[in-house]
């Protein structure tokens, strides 16, 4: 695995509220809907964060706090179907299945054993929405 880009996902009850006070550190929204924000601090697209308000309608059971911990790593990958193949070879448990996600990207999610959400990804080819553009736009930046 190599990964291109890695950012933690902060799970928040108030998104605007989180969101604000990430601006105020001044990172700049790159996506933000109604239950997930990326963000990026000017100058290094390398340094990034996402923020996710925990909830059935917005999230899958895996990236819900009530299900374990209140940390997500987010790992966008060259090849998401080749890693997890690689994963479920060597009998990792896989905590959400591979899919691909209206954002815009293919992932899958496991668990470390302090219950930290260890999520792999990429971005979809032509995928066009605001997320995965955004991600599209940071990885260059990011190499």
């Amino acid at each position: 695995m190599r990964p291109k880009l890695q950012y933690p996902i902060v799970a928040c009850q108030d998104l605007a509220e989180s969101l604000e006070f990430y601006r105020m550190l001044g990172f700049i929204t790159l996506f933000a809907s109604e239950g997930y924000a990326q963000m990026v601090w000017p100058d290094n697209a390398a340094v990034q964060i996402g923020l996710i308000k925990p909830a059935p309608e917005t999230a899958p059971l895996a990236f819900l706090t009530e299900y374990r911990g209140g940390l997500f790593l987010g790992f966008e990958v060259e090849d998401v179907d080749a890693l997890y193949r690689a994963l479920k070879t060597k009998g990792m448990e896989i905590a959400l299945d591979l899919a691909d996600a209206p954002w815009g990207q293919r992932h899958f999610a496991v668990m470390d054993p302090n219950g930290v959400t260890l999520s792999f990804a990429m971005v979809l080819p032509g995928a066009r929405t605001g997320f995965a553009e955004a991600l599209r736009a940071a990885a260059p930046i990011a190499a």
